[in-house]
């Protein structure tokens, strides 16, 4: 072989090698062109799945023309906004769903995901991180454990699927080998930890115990004599809660009937307002000592409260109430009124609480009640005055300069 001709094949390679766009660094890995986010879409939030069980991963990957599709699904605050960005570095490629967090902060989480459409991967292997963390490829929403099951009986028990949730029929024993607790699951669940469809509990004698089910729970003495008893029904859009119980002496403890229903509430100020929501009210309600004597009792006019001695302790009327010590003084009084608020808020709540000394003044108002501020209503807010027995003024607000809210009410005497 001349030189000349080793001179032309070497002119060749060298052009050979710089028309290609791939070459192999000193590390040997595989490098391509510059990793470049294209475009992503987020889906809104999934209630398929537990946000607090949620593995972040990787749900899809596909390449099409050069160009790489990876949808990522993960837990983010329920009100995140999303401004996804990437790095590629040393065979590794980051992804994150947000350079910084923007978007309220929200009381709950929610299950997301992202697809992203990137420019420029390798089509070798490489590691992929969501922020901060490796995820990889998984048809599984949850940690994956061991599942497993007893056998009672020739039956299975106790049986937990792959995400640990419980299946099926569930026992436990005494020691003696006989069932102290029933409980029976959904035979399958993958998305949310399952509630007992019913549960029993026995008494060693075999006698029930508990039992609960659809919207029905009740409890026995061991004689069989109904203990408690709690009720949920529908009439309609209404929701009914019954409840009954007794003290281990048999007297009856407390009797009771509450309503849920949807509500529209009205403005006393503004007939224009109005706000969707609802409304829980009792329809009737008595509660006992255990000497068998009244405890409470609920009335549409006025609704009373004793000592267990059988004087009063309090009397609850329209917007006041009025508590008593065991001698008949009065003790405290409380009042609450509303007042006109913004036109995007309605009404505003105010309540006073008056503590009431020996000699019939007061000792101490406590005034809470909802303030406008900047952007929206600041809920309950504070306000002390407190004076001593002679009738010294001990603690007030800092620059109180509106009237003093007990003003409004005759029934107090104040220093």
């Amino acid at each position: 072989m001349t030189k000349r001709f080793l001179h032309i094949l070497s002119a060749a390679l060298i052009l050979i090698l710089s028309q290609t766009s791939v070459s192999c660094g000193q590390d040997g890995k595989l490098k391509t062109g510059k990793v470049k986010l294209l475009d992503w879409k987020s889906n809104p939030c999934d209630n398929t799945y537990d946000p607090y069980k949620l593995v972040d991963r990787i749900t899809g990957s596909r390449a099409e023309d050069g160009i790489t599709f990876i949808t990522v699904n993960f837990t983010e605050n329920c009100c995140a906004e999303f401004n996804p960005e990437i790095a590629f570095k040393k065979n590794q490629l980051f992804l994150k769903p947000y350079k910084k967090y923007k978007g309220d902060y929200c009381s709950c989480d929610c299950c997301f995901s992202i697809e992203f459409k990137i420019a420029g991967l390798p089509n070798g292997e490489y590691e992929t991180y969501f922020n901060g963390k490796k995820i990889e490829a998984s048809s599984d929403h949850y940690p994956v454990v061991q599942p497993s099951s007893e056998s009672y009986n020739g039956n299975t028990i106790n049986r937990t699927n792959r995400y640990g949730f419980k299946e099926g029929m569930w026992m436990t024993f005494y020691e003696d080998g006989k069932i102290k607790t029933l409980e029976k699951y959904p035979d399958s669940e993958l998305y949310f930890e399952p509630e007992p469809i019913w549960e029993k509990s026995l008494y060693p004698s075999g006698r029930l115990s508990d039992y609960s089910r659809n919207d029905t729970s009740e409890t026995w003495f061991e004689d069989g004599e109904l203990q408690a008893q709690f009720i949920n029904y529908n009439v309609g859009d209404t929701t009914y809660r019954k409840e009954f119980t007794r003290f281990e002496n048999r007297q009856i403890h407390k009797k009771a009937l509450e309503r849920h229903y949807p509500f529209i509430f009205r403005s006393e100020f503004d007939p224009e307002h109005k706000a969707e929501g609802s409304r829980r009210e009792t329809v009737y309600e008595e509660e006992f000592f255990e000497n068998g004597k009244l405890k409470y009792r609920f009335g549409k006019d006025t609704t009373y409260t004793w000592h267990s001695s059988g004087k009063i302790a309090s009397r609850e009327f329209g917007e006041q109430k009025i508590e008593y010590d065991e001698n008949g003084m009065v003790i405290e009084r409380a009042f609450h009124w509303k007042t006109k608020g913004p036109s995007f808020w309605g009404d505003m709540n105010n309540s006073l609480y008056a503590n009431i000394g020996r000699n019939g003044k007061v000792l101490k108002i406590h005034f809470v009640r909802d303030e406008p501020v900047e952007g929206g209503i600041a809920p309950g807010v504070h306000y002390y005055w407190t004076w001593d027995e002679n009738g010294k003024l001990i603690k007030a607000p800092e620059k109180w300069k509106e009237e003093f809210p007990w003003m409004k009410f005759k029934e107090l005497t104040v220093h």
